[in-house]
């Protein structure tokens, strides 16, 4: 019995010290599975700093090249405007048209003969009146080379006279008749008449005729009507060769450019617009006016247009872009304007109408220059002299008025003019210098009849009238 307890003490002994051993065993894979996980933890923080170094590093370098690229970028839009501006600009759809040599030879010969014109070397004018066509002749147009006259009727002809004819008429008719008597006086102003009569008939408006326009080489005469449309007849063939629509309503003006080809027109539907001879449609259309579309005026430069409207206003458009560059309305017109007449230099503008009053715009600012008044009624005609240094004007109250563009003083008006035949006559020397076309044409030149005594005249602080003074010349409406 002794002995049996001793072995189950031992077997105790034995099974505590297995336990004991085992839970050691446990302790240590439990500390030994700690410590692995206390350093898995740490290599993962250590490897999620490396990522996120690493990340830092790619969004360094992402955004070095994004500003690479941004370089690269303006680097390229530079390189590309660069370049752009190398390259030849594109052809505008509106050229320039053509010029003949024999155009360019007349210009130079007309330019050699420019000389400063003023008051003591006045240019000489040249009327010329149409008899019998009371109420019924809207408009009259003389050539540039002043070869030809045209006429707008209100029963939609045209009538177009041969100047150069009517004057080799006349000295025949002047060299036939040589005795001083009665009989060969009748007949020399019956072959006048006859030679006078001798016009080409333009039949093709369906309305009254109210602008017509040379072109610059007197081939083409442009007109336009009431029906609302343009046409184009050949001086040569006398015959209509296109019929240009696109206005709604009646078209009031038309004017050639200054090298020909295109033109432009100024109708009742508020708008102007520009053509080329060779298209039936429009090829701009300028739109902006508040009313009518008066009377349209080329810029020299064929860049530019002017136009005068009814609601008082001058607007000046860009060709290439169609937009209204200039308004001038500042101490400006109180009527419809009428007339426009650009400077050949291009800097100055010229405008008149109902209210009686010229006024001079200075192109680069949209500024009023000068204002001239004299006229007792409404002006419809305006033109420079070729060196600009003058100004004509054409009114309804009958009278054609030379103005001083370049002279600021201000003459003494007493209420009387002087007669013309007391005026300095004009140097021999200068050669003639058409002036103005006005609204009254004649087919008989003849000297400007004496101004009738103390007329109603006056003039602005700021303008000055040639027409009135020691060394004037003021002309009047001739009467049958």
């Amino acid at each position: 019995g002794i002995v049996r307890r001793q072995k189950e003490r031992e077997k105790d002994k034995a099974e505590k010290t297995d336990k004991t051993d085992k839970a050691g065993d446990k302790d240590e894979a439990a500390g030994d599975g700690g410590a692995a996980a206390g350093a898995d933890k740490a290599g993962d923080k250590d490897k999620d700093k490396d990522k996120e170094k690493e990340k830092e590093k790619e969004k360094e370098k992402a955004g070095e090249k994004e500003d690479g690229n941004k370089k690269k970028k303006s680097k390229k839009e530079r390189e590309d405007k660069d370049k752009e501006a190398l390259k030849p600009k594109p052809k505008s759809n509106v050229p320039l048209p053509k010029i003949s040599e024999q155009f360019e030879n007349e210009i130079r010969e007309d330019i050699a003969k420019r000389v400063p014109l003023g008051r003591t070397s006045l240019p000489s004018i040249c009327f010329y009146t149409l008899f019998h066509s009371h109420r019924r002749m809207n408009t009259a147009e003389i050539s540039r080379d002043g070869s030809q006259v045209a006429a707008g009727f209100s029963d939609s002809s045209i009538r177009l006279w041969d100047l150069k004819k009517i004057a080799k008429s006349y000295e025949a008719a002047e060299s036939s008749d040589t005795p001083s008597t009665s009989s060969a006086g009748a007949s020399r102003s019956k072959r006048k008449v006859r030679a006078a009569d001798d016009y080409k008939l333009l039949l093709g408006h369906s309305g009254p005729v109210y602008g017509l326009g040379f072109s610059p080489d007197n081939q083409f005469l442009l007109s336009c009507s009431e029906d609302s449309s343009a046409r184009l007849w050949s001086t040569d063939t006398m015959t209509n060769v296109v019929a240009y629509k696109g206005h709604n309503y009646p078209v009031w003006d038309v004017a050639f450019s200054p090298l020909g080809f295109y033109f432009a027109t100024a109708s009742h539907d508020r708008t102007a617009r520009l053509w080329g001879t060779a298209s039936p449609s429009p090829l701009r259309i300028f739109a902006g006016h508040l009313s009518d579309v008066n009377k349209v005026c080329w810029h020299p430069n064929m860049n530019y247009l002017a136009t005068g409207s009814a609601d008082k206003t001058v607007r000046l458009w860009e060709l290439h872009t169609g937009k209204c560059v200039r308004i001038f309305t500042y101490g400006g017109h109180t009527a419809s304007v009428n007339a426009l007449a650009i400077s050949p230099d291009g800097r100055t503008l010229a405008s008149a109408g109902d209210d009686k009053s010229i006024i001079l715009w200075d192109l680069a600012t949209s500024q009023k220059i000068k204002r001239f008044t004299g006229h007792t009624k409404a002006i419809y005609s305006l033109d420079f002299s070729m060196e600009g240094s003058l100004l004509a004007s054409g009114s309804h109250d009958g009278t054609v008025r030379v103005w001083d563009v370049n002279n600021s003083s201000t003459p003494d008006l007493n209420g009387t003019l002087p007669d013309p035949a007391k005026a300095p006559a004009p140097s021999i020397a200068s050669p003639p210098a058409t002036v103005a076309s006005t609204s009254t044409v004649t087919t008989t030149t003849a000297a400007p009849a004496p101004a009738p005594a103390a007329p109603s005249t006056s003039t602005s602080s700021d303008a000055s009238l040639i027409g009135v003074g020691p060394t004037s010349t003021f002309f009047t409406k001739q009467t049958p």
